[in-house]
């Protein structure tokens, strides 16, 4: 893509600033752009906003209209395991020594006969 330049439109999701600073008013962290379009240059976020404003900055690039998503720019990894949402936020070492310590392990059952 060096070189490269194309935009993505579509709803986008993401976050301005860290929502536990602002405890009780997360939603001052979080934006919300209904129509919106993300322009990648050379590999990197060049320009971001609302459709209309970022596509008049940005004339004759190739965008690609995702339809029916939500995009969640700047979200590495996104997914969470169920057995973690009790701990969220629990401090933690290395991913082994955190699974170890704050998720328990399911024990095998006593006295079943397979």
């Amino acid at each position: 893509m060096t070189g490269a330049s194309c935009a993505i439109r579509g709803a986008f999701f993401d976050l301005m600033d860290d929502p536990w600073k602002s405890i009780g008013r997360e939603s001052e962290a979080a934006r919300f752009v209904r129509d919106g379009l993300l322009v990648v240059k050379d590999g990197m976020i060049a320009d971001f906003g609302p459709f209309d404003e970022v596509s008049r900055r940005n004339p004759g690039v190739e965008v690609t209209h995702l339809t029916r998503r939500l995009i969640l720019p700047g979200f590495i990894d996104g997914h969470i395991h169920f057995p973690q949402v009790r701990v969220l936020g629990a401090y933690g070492n290395q991913l082994l020594d955190w699974l170890q310590n704050w998720i328990r392990r399911p024990r095998p059952a006593v006295g079943v006969v397979g």
